[in-house]
């Protein structure tokens, strides 16, 4: 576990593009269909109003996914564990995948199978969205192999999909003192179970809620400590995230951005999060780098097409954080 006393670190970009490390990732990968709609979509119910889609953006999507092509584009080097099936969309999203230097040689291809799919309907007017369900696989819960975790692998990032190959490399992790990132719907006993395992538990506000079914943030907090006692994290969109750790809580906002489209904002959070563990910064400066990477996120159409680079994280991250360059 790091904690805010560690010195053994560089905070400069040139240090951060030169460590690389090694995540693995287990989880969701599937083909995501954004449709940017005017008038707006009634986020509230998933009935959309009859209004002109504006925008259509296809690209690979799913939570690990995601963040594992964040933490691609700052130069980590990426291993995905997942699942498609053998039709025409897994083999694209393969290719995509690999084209961000995500390494996909363990993403099953399972035969018959239709691989998974979302809609994402977003309001034209905030950027907020609304995912209908993803298709395919989601009950997929029995592998006939198992992912192996690759030599120096600085962090795990698990997202409770497919669960028999999450706790296969998790027991792996466990054993190897590999620190294991949850992003978790906490939906699930076996969600829950996960939970447990993590040395860090980071849900989005409305899983905090409906797990803890709190009346309040610093209740939900009390109650994920509960499964997680080293670190809990509820991000909270524009807000930023309000965490827990080393018997402390605070509130790290958010930079205020203009929102296009706030899909795959709470991804790249998790992807920023763990890079930021691989690169030994920290919790505090990785807080910081990860709330500035998923504000920068919502600035295009698509989880992934929006992601920032180094340098724009860098050059955000100092300006709103100005203790960024501060060595304690």
């Amino acid at each position: 576990m790091l904690d805010r006393g560690q010195s053994s670190y560089r905070n400069d970009k040139t240090a951060l593009s030169e460590i690389r490390p090694i995540i693995v990732g287990v989880g969701l990968t599937c083909l995501d269909e954004s449709l940017v709609v005017y008038p707006n979509p009634s986020l509230s119910d998933g009935q959309n109003q009859s209004g002109e889609v504006r925008t259509r953006h296809v690209d690979a999507g799913g939570m690990v996914a995601n963040a594992l092509a964040c933490c691609a584009r700052f130069g980590g080097r990426c291993h995905l564990v997942s699942a498609v099936g053998d039709d025409d969309v897994g083999a694209w999203l393969i290719e995509s995948l690999n084209k961000k230097t995500i390494d996909c040689r363990q993403v099953l291809k399972i035969p018959n199978r239709v691989s998974p799919s979302a809609t994402i309907v977003v309001d034209a007017s905030t950027g907020e969205r609304w995912i209908r369900p993803q298709t395919g696989l989601s009950e997929l819960t029995t592998f006939d192999s198992k992912a192996n975790i690759p030599a120096d692998t600085k962090v795990i990032l698990v997202d409770g999909f497919y669960p028999e190959l999450a706790h296969y490399l998790i027991s792996e992790a466990k054993a190897r003192s590999i620190p294991i990132v949850g992003d978790l719907g906490l939906d699930s006993q076996t969600s829950v179970e996960m939970a447990k395992q993590c040395d860090y538990l980071i849900v989005n506000e409305v899983a905090a809620f409906r797990y803890s079914r709190a009346r309040n943030l610093d209740q939900a907090i009390e109650c994920l400590t509960e499964l997680c006692p080293a670190f809990v994290g509820i991000t909270l969109g524009r807000r930023g995230v309000v965490v827990s750790w080393s018997g402390e809580r605070s509130h790290i906002p958010s930079p205020s951005v203009s929102t296009i489209d706030s899909t795959g904002a709470g991804d790249a959070f998790h992807g920023a999060f763990a890079f930021g563990i691989g690169c030994g910064l920290p919790i505090q400066h990785t807080l910081w780098f990860s709330v500035t990477t998923a504000a920068l996120n919502t600035q295009k159409i698509g989880a992934q097409a929006g992601l920032p680079s180094l340098d724009e994280v860098y050059g955000t991250v100092q300006n709103f954080f100005p203790s960024w360059l501060e060595h304690e």
